[in-house]
């Protein structure tokens, strides 16, 4: 724990050079080379957590570009305060435990596409640089925290089901497309702030 009480991430993984692991490394990520070598690591490690059921800790990871990820997660999973460099893609996903994505980077576009969260998933104070979409059978089971998080382009929830939610804090830039969606718990939008276009047509609140 730092001197302002944040707890310290430290890292299991071998490290490479300059003391970083292959997904710490501050340049490592950043070469579409180095981007099969990272996927295919990063493979072993869902096998991994989803074999002996033990969390997923991927804080602060740097991820390369135009990364696609179709799998199911067993296990808790932390995506805290990663950075993915380019467009990414979670598709066909299901994460049967807790996830978190607190704090992380997204810039360019990212995708969710028919990806269920079973649990709670939190995408407290992450930032959306690119657009934002989550939709084609997108399943919020748990509560899903999007308070403080930013979004600088336009962001997508056509058809999402939600059951608790929060967007309280959250800062919409671009146009906030909630087409269809349902929510079946409580949503808060305290202190939610639309720079842009909202449409909530045909979004219900269910009871």
């Amino acid at each position: 724990m730092d001197s302002r009480g944040d707890l310290r991430f430290e890292c299991p993984d071998e490290h490479c050079s300059y003391g970083y692991c292959k997904f710490h490394h501050p340049t490592y990520a950043n070469s579409d080379s180095n981007k099969a070598d990272l996927i295919e690591l990063l493979e072993q490690k869902i096998q991994q957590a989803n074999a002996s059921g033990s969390a997923l800790d991927l804080i602060g990871y740097k991820f390369p570009r135009d990364l696609s990820i179709s799998k199911e997660f067993k296990s808790n999973v932390r995506f805290d305060n990663a950075e993915f460099l380019g467009d990414t893609y979670f598709r066909d996903c299901t994460f049967e435990k807790d996830v978190s994505f607190s704090g992380a980077t997204f810039s360019g576009d990212v995708d969710f596409n028919d990806t269920n969260f079973n649990e709670k998933a939190s995408f407290e104070r992450s930032k959306f640089k690119g657009k934002a979409g989550f939709h084609e059978v997108v399943r919020f089971d748990g509560r899903a925290d999007f308070s403080h998080a930013e979004f600088n382009s336009g962001v997508l929830f056509y058809e999402v089901n939600f059951g608790d939610s929060s967007f309280s804090n959250a800062t919409f830039h671009g146009a906030a497309n909630f087409t269809e969606a349902a929510f079946t718990g409580e949503a808060k939008f305290h202190k939610t702030t639309f720079l842009g276009d909202v449409s909530l047509t045909k979004a219900a609140s269910i009871e």
